[in-house]
């Protein structure tokens, strides 16, 4: 099972810190990383993106390909909403984009499959592989910012989506302030052309909010359907949808 990596607000780690306030939505780009900026996500595109939420490979990586077959020009993928045909790339222009460099063991590369997690579930995905290493073997046009996204390391259950109630998983303080009530928390959507941004806040909180954080799942509603746009964290960081 491949491992999910997300970006998560982190509100505290110890000590005191300014009341959560509500983060902004729709920002130019993300405070924690330029990559999750969303803005100019093409929601009316079709087929949609695929927005890959697994691991790739590190830039720098020293490979020499000894051989590797001819692609078709295109192969089917089975998306959420179809099967569709994408053009391919050959074993070259996969190294390339991975950022491998000439060098190291003499590798030959195969082309094969493999599952994925993305926004909105699994997928399968044609593959080239150099021994133990992976890369799509798709034109990058098909992914949204393929390999860009930061990794953070969280594993979280998808969120559910059942019309407008959405079951997600939320980050929380554990502690009240010093004399304070437990904070009070509800998940809040705050949507925008391109994402509905999802957080946990409380009327109640304090001054500070000491203590560790963790996830919690939450009940939202959203103001209306998410479609084709993003799911995302305060952070900006994307968050798995399964019907």
């Amino acid at each position: 099972m491949r491992k999910l990596w997300l970006v998560v607000p982190v509100l505290v780690l110890s000590g005191c810190s300014p009341a959560q306030r509500e983060p902004a939505v729709a920002q130019p780009a993300s405070a924690v990383h330029p990559d999750l900026d969303w803005t100019t996500f093409p929601v009316d595109r079709k087929p949609r993106p695929i927005i890959l939420l697994d691991p790739l490979p590190k830039p720098g990586m020293e490979l020499t390909l000894a051989s590797a077959p001819t692609p078709p020009a295109t192969m089917p993928v089975t998306l959420p909403d179809g099967v569709v045909s994408w053009p391919t790339i050959n074993a070259e222009a996969a190294l390339l984009a991975m950022g491998a460099r000439r060098g190291g063991p003499s590798v030959p590369a195969t082309l094969a499959s493999a599952s994925f997690d993305t926004d909105r579930g699994k997928v399968t995905l044609p593959v080239w592989r150099f021994g133990t290493v992976e890369w799509p073997a798709l034109e990058p046009s098909v992914f949204w910012k393929l390999g860009k996204l930061p990794r953070f390391a969280t594993e979280n259950p998808p969120a559910r989506l059942d019309g407008l109630k959405l079951t997600v998983s939320l980050l929380v303080s554990r502690e009240p302030c010093p004399g304070s009530e437990p904070p009070v928390y509800r998940g809040v959507a705050k949507e925008s052309a391109t994402t509905v941004t999802v957080y946990a806040t409380a009327d109640n909180a304090g001054k500070c909010l000491p203590g560790d954080s963790e996830m919690r799942p939450f009940e939202v509603t959203l103001p209306s359907p998410l479609g084709a746009r993003v799911l995302v964290y305060g952070s900006g960081s994307p968050i798995a949808v399964n019907p």
